[in-house]
């Protein structure tokens, strides 16, 4: 019986690709008696991920679409052609160990309330990424952030001080999203109405509407280089996409008010960023990056939120990961 599968969704950026599947092969390799299985989903890369796999890695099952269809759906094709009782999805700028699977396998048999678990995320420098996070919501685009956290205590969990225990929080970040199968089954999948971001956030927030747990595990950590994929090379993009995920979710989980306050707020919001940018464009290229960026995510609030523009409209076009 297959203990873990974990399931990769990529798309270009083979360099990233190859170290993960190295790095998931020594964990097959140093946990035999769990018989871990590795699946890789390419997204239609136009690069030579697929080959690159094929040649290094044999013992990969591979499953190679013909475009990008965006993480949900790649994910849950992984799943479906697996076979573990608990499934990690990984992402490629994630590099896992085997000491972190195995202690997580036996956290899920020592809580079978355990749903859904995550990582500590670290930097390659040692320093933590936030690994958890409250589900957003329309207090969070009317209240600043510290405000909230002096008014609700623990709602988002501050990578300041994560401690070792394990603690339930509402969602956990999808570097490295372990699941049950069963619960993964249960709940049908990933929604695929996300192309990208928030498809973790809302599963989180499906299974504890039926009083699942959704814990971080700060004592194991898994390195993520952060901002090596699709962020780091289609900027303008990965912003629109991840608007357009948040928004979604508003709608879906609060409704259609909160969805249009929402969007009412970021757009007022954009306008004087953009101005206070354009006043300070003469200092330096940073400025005029982001300057450019937080215009173009302006322009799309301004055209309606068009659905042509964002990560999958850029996916046929230029590599990313």
């Amino acid at each position: 019986m297959i203990e873990l599968s974990i399931v990769v969704v990529s798309w270009n950026r083979s360099d990233l690709t190859l170290s993960c599947m190295a790095a998931a092969e020594s964990v097959a390799d140093l946990l035999p008696d769990q018989r871990v299985e590795i699946i890789l989903v390419d997204n239609g890369s136009a690069d030579d991920t697929v080959a690159q796999v094929r040649a290094h890695h044999p013992s990969v099952i591979v499953v190679p679409f013909d475009r990008n269809y965006g993480f949900a759906r790649g994910a849950n094709a992984g799943a479906a052609r697996s076979a573990g009782q608990v499934i990690l999805f990984l992402n490629t700028d994630a590099i896992v160990t085997a000491d972190v699977c195995k202690s997580v396998l036996a956290h899920f048999a020592r809580r079978p309330q355990t749903a859904i678990a995550g990582p500590q995320l670290l930097h390659a420098d040692g320093r933590l990424q936030n690994s958890a996070h409250a589900f957003p919501s329309i207090l969070d685009e009317l209240i600043p952030s510290w405000l909230i956290d002096v008014m609700v205590p623990g709602r988002r969990p501050a990578k300041r001080a994560v401690g070792s225990r394990p603690r339930r929080v509402q969602a956990v970040q999808g570097a490295a999203f372990f699941v049950r199968r069963a619960v993964f089954e249960s709940l049908g999948g990933f929604c695929e109405d996300y192309f990208f971001y928030l498809e973790e956030t809302d599963f989180c927030w499906k299974a504890r509407e039926r009083g699942q747990w959704v814990e971080l595990l700060p004592a194991q950590r898994v390195l993520h280089r952060a901002g090596s994929s699709s962020k780091e090379v289609v900027p303008v993009a990965s912003r629109i996409e991840y608007h357009r995920s948040l928004y979604r979710f508003l709608r879906t989980r609060s409704g259609r008010f909160a969805q249009l306050l929402a969007i009412t707020v970021r757009m007022a919001r954009g306008v004087l960023v953009v101005l206070g940018l354009s006043l300070c464009s003469f200092a330096g290229g940073e400025i005029r990056r982001r300057l450019r960026e937080r215009a173009a995510l302006l322009s799309w609030h301004l055209r309606g939120c068009p659905a042509s523009a964002g990560l999958e409209s850029v996916s046929a076009e230029r590599p990313s990961g």
